[in-house]
């Protein structure tokens, strides 16, 4: 090829990968045009400049693309350990009569009545104290508010929550804490040192973020009585344990956590301290320490309760009773044998003649 025949074009990079479009079309700036010229064996003749850039470019690896080609290079058993780690846990159903979120048929006051709905068993309080569970509708709907749809995703939750206890799936109970790892099942969280607050929203405490009581300096060593059932409640260190509570409307005076509960379970709405008779502040602490307190009538208050007061007593109780019936002869035809009754109780009685 001749001299003449090498021709000069004024060209741009992107004319040669492909053909060219309108600035519109591609939204891009225009290039920079160059200037190519060809060799006269018809290759194309690359600036200097630009040659060296070319030869110092590194060239790009060659890696094989594992998603598309299935390689199962670098894979380890530890890579398969770790990735089988951190997939969803198996997911085991319920015994049968059990409850569906603690897999237990106890029926207690900690747990509340175990109710069925659409093949759902569920306690009370294992409704109340899931995380991801909230009361819907009205309490006549559903169990005690929660509709079935909702408790059917709270399950469907739980069945990738692995139980810091018992290692089970379907531990829908968390500590309240922020960024506590702890989620358990309410079962498990009483028997492992667990706090919950049966009011307001139900929260749930962890053993190392519970709140917790301290004793005063001056009763360190020291032995005093519970005012419920009498026992001593010996002092042997500042913070308070677990099976212990302090009354704080009264310097701070011990108790047993289970005569407390026991007291409260009994009195209801008219639940106070057994010492001072405080009612507002003692029942705020009570709470936030983890008692119970029934929303309902004492027992005292209840059909039934005095029904034996109102029985009198018509029994002559004297060592030798004389009458010809005997002991409980009638003595109510006011003659000789009238039944004298104690006048302090009236529970006792003696024939006269006896």
């Amino acid at each position: 090829m001749s001299e003449e025949e090498t021709t000069s074009h004024l060209v741009s990079y992107h004319d040669i990968k492909e053909p060219q479009k309108p600035l519109a079309e591609k939204h891009a700036s225009p290039r920079k045009a160059a200037v190519l010229s060809f060799n006269p064996d018809g290759s194309l003749s690359i600036p200097a400049d630009l040659k060296e850039k070319l030869v110092h470019q590194p060239a790009k690896a060659n890696t094989p693309n594992r998603q598309s080609t299935g390689s199962k290079e670098n894979v380890t058993p530890d890579s398969r350990k770790r990735k089988k780690n951190h997939g969803p846990a198996p997911w085991v159903p319920p015994p049968q009569d059990c409850c569906h979120f603690c897999y237990t048929k106890d029926v207690s006051k900690k747990l509340g009545e175990l109710k069925e709905i659409d093949g759902i068993l569920a306690h009370h309080s294992c409704l109340l104290f899931s995380s991801g569970l909230c009361q819907a509708g009205k309490n006549e709907e559903g169990l005690w508010g929660f509709l079935t749809p909702n408790i059917k995703k709270e399950l469907s939750r739980g069945k990738r929550l692995k139980c810091s206890f018992c290692r089970l799936p379907g531990a829908l109970v968390g500590c309240h804490k922020a960024r506590c790892p702890y989620s358990y099942h309410l079962t498990c969280g009483l028997s492992n040192g667990c706090l919950m607050q049966y009011y307001d929203n139900f929260r749930s405490f962890c053993e190392n973020h519970r709140p917790r009581q301290n004793f005063l300096e001056e009763m360190m060593g020291k032995s005093v009585e519970c005012a419920i059932c009498g026992d001593d409640i010996k002092v042997e260190s500042k913070v308070v344990p677990q099976h212990i509570l302090v009354m704080e409307c009264c310097n701070m005076t011990p108790l047993h956590r289970e005569c407390i509960q026991n007291q409260a379970d009994a009195s209801g709405y008219f639940f106070r301290c057994p010492m001072c008779n405080n009612e507002k502040k003692f029942n705020s602490v009570m709470k936030i320490m983890g008692i119970n307190i029934p929303q309902s009538d004492a027992v005292w208050e209840k059909d039934g309760y005095y029904d034996d007061l109102y029985v009198e007593h018509w029994r002559c109780d004297v060592p030798i009773c004389l009458h010809p019936e005997g002991r409980k002869g009638d003595s109510r035809k006011n003659d000789q044998w009238d039944l004298m009754k104690c006048k302090t109780c009236g529970q006792a009685g003696a024939h006269p003649i006896s």
